[in-house]
């Protein structure tokens, strides 16, 4: 058990990607094209102090020793773009280990969105396309990430968080780069999962609170 109440670090804003502790630099107008974010595993080799899933739905290892769990991506594959992996890496690099991650649909599933323009095709249809049925993804390609990184579902972050909490000695960090929803009162604050779930601030409140 924990020695006291550990420090999980959320921010919930709505309809926004969420990146916590860590600033953004200029991430943002970089890798557009889909180019590997700098502190992924490029080689087949996880960032240091991370966890590298060796298969897909292989559950979290969280051990007493674990200093924060990061959760991105999208609920599907046309909201989890690269730039929300952008920002994964550059917590993976920065954040003091070891850390599990939690990306979307792992590291096995093609659901990293890139904007391709080749995908552009014939301008005047792609523009009565955007004008009478609008989606994302129409000019992208998707990709598998190459973060060593878990499924973001509830089941396993919940899992993850619950045991984390209850065997940990040190402050955990809770870090998200992910879209989320302001409710109508603070508890309703949440963050989107992946398979279309949600994490709001009331279910984490109760985690904490059975640990």
């Amino acid at each position: 058990m924990r020695s006291s109440k550990p420090a999980l670090v959320i921010a919930l804003v709505a309809g926004v990607s969420i990146a916590l502790v860590v600033p953004m630099l200029a991430w943002r107008d970089v890798s557009e094209d889909g180019a590997t974010p700098a502190g992924a595993d490029t080689q087949g080799n996880a960032p240091a102090d991370l966890e590298d899933p060796s298969l897909a739905g292989e559950p979290a290892t969280v051990t007493a020793h674990t200093r924060f769990l990061a959760i991105g991506g999208g609920s599907t594959p046309e909201s989890t773009e690269v730039s929300l992996e952008q920002d994964m890496a550059l917590a993976a690099r920065t954040l003091p280990g070891p850390g599990v991650l939690f990306f979307a649909g792992g590291r096995h599933a093609r659901t990293v969105r890139v904007l391709d323009p080749r995908l552009d095709g014939n301008a005047l249809l792609a523009r009565v396309g955007d004008l009478f049925a609008p989606r994302q993804g129409r000019r992208s390609r998707y990709r598998r990430t190459s973060l060593p990184a878990h499924a973001a579902t509830f089941e396993a972050i919940d899992a993850a968080l619950g045991e984390a909490l209850a065997v940990g000695s040190e402050p955990l960090l809770l870090y998200v780069a992910a879209h989320g929803e302001q409710g109508e009162v603070p508890g309703g604050n949440l963050i989107g999962l992946w398979g279309q779930d949600v994490l709001d601030v009331t279910t984490l409140a109760e985690v904490t609170e059975r640990t």
